[in-house]
Formats: structure tokens, sequence, C-alpha cells
């Protein structure tokens, strides 16, 4: 026997759902600019390896090491 899908899970799913959109709408529209940084070459090649086994652009991978950098060093 399936399970019942009542109408408060299907507006809880919903406002979930839109918050989540929220959250990605709030981000694209952030200002975007460049950042240069300069890493030793052994490095970058070992960013670009961990990037390609986790499926993401270089660019990707760094963006997220460094929101994680930033996450430890305000949580410090």
């Amino acid at each position: 026997m399936t399970p019942r899908i009542t109408k408060a899970d299907l507006e809880r799913q919903l406002a979930e759902a839109q918050s989540q959109i929220d959250a990605l709408a709030k981000q694209a529209a952030e200002k975007q600019v460049v950042v240069t940084a300069r890493i030793p070459q052994a490095l970058r090649e070992d960013m670009k390896t961990a990037a390609m086994k986790r499926g993401e652009s270089l660019q990707a991978f760094m963006l997220a090491a460094f929101k994680a950098r930033l996450q430890d060093t305000n949580d410090a």
C-alpha cells in the first residue's frame, strides 16, 4: 500500500522548494567579480584533479574552497 500524501505535505514541500528557489535567485543576483589568486602550479593541478573527481569546474571547486575557508574563519 502506498503512503498517502496530504495537502499539508504538499504545501510544506512547496514552501521548501520556494525557499530554495529564493536562495538561488539571491545568489544569482549577487554581483560577480574576478579574483586573481597566485598559487603554486602543483596545487593548481591537485585542485583541478579534485574538481574533476567531483564533476566540477576548477572555478566552482575553488569558489567552494574559498567559501569553506571563510566559513571556518567566521566560525572560529
